[in-house]
């Protein structure tokens, strides 16, 4: 099925698209189902490449539990070498599901919050954003002071 090239782009017509099928309302339902949560790692120590395959095992371990149709999602890690720190940021049901990731993954971790993503980023995780349409630097919309 073809998009319109006047609607392309158009996250409101692609979200309202995607709502009309059984897999769209299956994958906003997950989204919404989701929250987001911030797990903070602080490893003396540790060097860059060793961070760096903690946050392997925690994408790895998720992707798993996600095949058991359990609502976890890796979305993204940040490494900061100079303070030997690992920061992921996890989609789940909930902070039990983070617990059990880690658990499988066998890591440890210091902090665990929940955490609100950015304006319009649920968009993104059922697929309707287009790419390119980011913060406040792709936004004319927003104000910057």
């Amino acid at each position: 099925m073809g998009v319109p090239p006047q609607t392309q782009g158009n996250a409101r017509y692609l979200r309202d698209l995607l709502g009309r099928t059984v897999e769209g309302m299956a994958i906003q339902a997950n989204a919404e189902a989701r929250q987001t949560y911030l797990v903070e790692h602080y490893r003396p120590g540790l060097t860059a490449d060793a961070l760096r395959q903690w946050a392997a095992r925690v994408r790895d371990t998720a992707a798993e539990m996600e095949r058991e149709d359990i609502t976890v999602r890796y979305v993204r890690s940040t490494i900061v070498p100079a303070d030997e720190t690992l920061l992921c940021v996890i989609e789940a049901a909930s902070e039990e599901i983070v617990r059990e990731t880690y658990a499988r993954a066998g890591l440890p971790f210091d902090r665990l919050s929940s955490v609100l993503p950015e304006e319009g980023y649920a968009d993104e995780a059922v697929g309707t954003r287009p790419s390119g349409t980011g913060g406040a630097e792709h936004n004319p919309s927003r104000r910057r002071n």
